[in-house]
């Protein structure tokens, strides 16, 4: 399954947008899923959720976290998840470190991300304060260094 999306929420990281990826792919196929990852953040999470799925995830994006285990709750079947190593370059393929599909993999998320990720408009006054601080810092640094010429 290939798909890019948009994460929702105010609270956006790269662990979001690893973790929807895989409570997408959970919600929209019902086949037993083996799914490979290189964020250690889904994997562990993954892997301890019998310590947390009762009483909730008790971290950031819980409304993520809680909706893979309800889902995951009521599945016929299985789910594993199994890390990668992410970026691999040839040498890692020939170290052992990365599979050649794994990497094909990997990259394909990857660029399904950067689409994702493109489906934003950021509005127009949050990107003006996001600007603020990199042009008063420029500011400053150009007063120093004439100052110091």
């Amino acid at each position: 399954m290939n798909l890019s999306a948009a994460v929702p929420g105010y609270l956006q990281s790269n662990q979001r947008a690893e973790l929807l990826a895989v409570v997408l792919a959970c919600l929209r196929d019902p086949r037993p899923l083996d799914i490979r990852s290189d964020s250690e953040y889904v994997c562990k999470g993954f892997d301890t959720r019998a310590c947390w799925a009762q009483s909730g995830w008790p971290g950031d994006h819980a409304d993520l976290w809680d909706l893979l285990a309800k889902e995951l709750s009521t599945r016929m079947f299985r789910v594993s998840i199994c890390w990668v190593k992410g970026h691999a370059k040839r040498i890692d393929i020939e170290r052992g470190r990365a599979t050649v599909q794994d990497k094909w993999g990997n990259d394909g998320a990857d660029a399904l991300a950067v689409s994702g990720a493109q489906m934003h408009r950021v509005p127009d006054d949050i990107e003006q304060c996001a600007r603020q601080p990199k042009s008063s810092a420029k500011v400053v640094q150009d007063d120093g260094s004439s100052a110091a010429g």
